[in-house]
């Protein structure tokens, strides 16, 4: 697949022109709802953040402490369930 491909690719799905030069954060970004992709974006994130509390809830059974490494944005926007966990093992 060439670049002529990837641009035609792109204009069938955004219904736009690609910019090599222009920046697409936002459009994988979950917090913003410019197209799909920040839809399927939020739900992978759900996908594994829940995935990670299950996993945590497991480990937490069978040992005393844990440590975690987990981004900033992830960590912020999980807090309201960290007591759901503990409260659950």
């Amino acid at each position: 697949m060439g670049i002529e491909d990837i641009k035609n690719l792109y204009i069938k799905i955004f219904n736009e022109k690609l910019e090599i030069s222009r920046d697409y954060d936002d459009y994988f970004n979950p917090a913003k709802k410019i197209n799909l992709f920040n839809n399927i974006t939020r739900e992978l994130n759900n996908y594994r953040d829940n995935y990670m509390f299950k996993k945590i809830k497991e480990i937490l059974k069978t040992h005393n402490k844990i440590f975690i490494i987990k981004g900033d944005y992830h960590i912020k926007s999980n807090l309201d369930k960290s007591p759901l966990i503990l409260n659950d093992i």
